[in-house]
């Protein structure tokens, strides 16, 4: 669930400049009747972000004893408390157009998930929380 939290933080960190940018790019940068090349533009940049991506997993998942990336593995995980809550989410209607607020059962769960070296052996423990609807 963790790399899943950190996928969509990087995702939306680095996805709203891409949009800003390749709109930029399509109707300032271009001069008039030139055409685009807009799909090379969005190639490179979505490849530019699974970069970033893989680079912000690996220092997540790196050692501090050794520096190894990619060296921390989960072997295990204890959920320390579980609540009911609910969290109010955008819904679409469903007789017209435009969205309304809804309020949903949700669980929120807290857990120690505790990570090993694969090469070195360090042990580290982290809570992490998350919510499931």
């Amino acid at each position: 669930m963790g790399e899943l939290l950190s996928l969509i933080v990087v995702l939306t960190w680095f996805g709203g400049p891409a949009v800003a940018w390749g709109f930029i790019f399509s109707k300032v940068i271009t001069p008039q009747g030139a055409t685009p090349n807009i799909v090379l533009f969005w190639v490179v940049l979505i490849c530019m972000e699974l970069i970033l991506i893989i680079l912000f997993r690996s220092l997540v998942l790196k050692c501090p004893k050794c520096g190894k990336l990619y060296a921390l593995k989960e072997f295990k995980r204890i959920t320390l408390d579980k609540r009911y809550t609910t969290v109010t989410e955008l819904r679409k209607n469903y007789h017209g157009q435009g969205t309304h607020e809804e309020s949903v059962l949700a669980t929120e769960y807290t857990d120690r998930v505790y990570y090993k070296c694969q090469y070195c052996g360090y042990e580290k423990d982290q809570i992490e929380k998350y919510i499931i609807k």
